[in-house]
């Protein structure tokens, strides 16, 4: 506006405004651009090691650095995100509060340790990679991948818990409880498994298990009628069955079969 408009706003603002109680600082007598900046003068973007590839952003603290601060991830109506800042109404668990944690642990502030700080874990904890941050972000903050990341490096130098171990063998363990079910069944159902569940995995002891099939649908499907006529169509179709289907549920995967046939 140049200095003559703009000693006509301070005029107005002191005239009308006298003690400054009116948004104070704010387009009159505001500080300097340069008096507030977000990461200061001596601060250095530091080149880390990851196994996603962040080149795209420039490395993984740049990408945590895309955050702009202007708390999207915050709102209550409206969208996806933040899930977990929706749930809990606390910053830590927003997307803004996540990537700023990621920024100070990355330079090694607020007493972080990098990517591997039991404290860093715990804020991304809550984070559902649902990826709502990617699509919904003004300035797409990827979260989700942040988050594997972080994860990894974590989990390379702790190891993987009990937990991780069992959901990662999930398809061998469903395998032999098809083989010894319905006695299986009974085993993981009863209070006695699932408080053990509880204590070792974090899965809720009023969570049941569901119940192994003793023919998986891997077996079921050699003898169901009309299999080979399903797929003479102009349109093969393939019927991929997962662990749930094939060893708790396989009547999904028959009914599938029926449908096509």
């Amino acid at each position: 506006y140049g200095p003559v408009l703009y000693n006509a706003f301070r005029e107005i603002k002191r005239t009308f405004d006298p003690l400054n109680l009116l948004n104070p600082g704010k387009i009159v007598d505001a500080p300097p651009l340069t008096a507030n900046l977000r990461y200061g003068p001596r601060y250095v973007t530091p080149n880390v090691a990851t196994t996603f590839d962040f080149t795209a952003d420039g490395g993984s603290a740049r990408a945590a650095e895309l955050c702009a601060g202007v708390g999207e991830c915050r709102k209550k109506r409206g969208g996806t995100m933040c899930p977990s800042y929706q749930a809990t109404r606390e910053e830590q668990h927003s997307t803004r509060g996540r990537a700023n944690v990621l920024r100070l642990a990355l330079t090694g502030q607020a007493d972080l340790t990098g990517l591997t700080d039991p404290a860093v874990r715990a804020v991304l904890d809550l984070c559902l990679e649902c990826k709502a941050c990617k699509s919904e972000c003004p300035t797409n903050v990827d979260m989700a991948r942040l988050k594997a990341e972080s994860l990894h490096q974590y989990h390379r130098q702790h190891g993987l818990p009990v937990r991780n171990r069992a959901f990662g063998h999930v398809a061998r363990l469903s395998r032999w409880g098809s083989r010894l079910a319905p006695l299986s069944t009974w085993i993981v159902q009863s209070w006695p498994a699932r408080w053990l569940n509880e204590q070792l995995l974090g899965i809720d002891r009023r969570r049941v298990p569901p119940a192994f099939a003793h023919r998986p649908f891997t077996r079921l499907f050699p003898a169901l009628p009309g299999r080979e006529e399903a797929g003479r169509g102009q349109q093969p179709v393939l019927l991929f069955p997962d662990t749930f289907t094939n060893f708790h549920e396989p009547g999904v995967g028959v009914a599938a079969v029926e449908v096509l046939h």
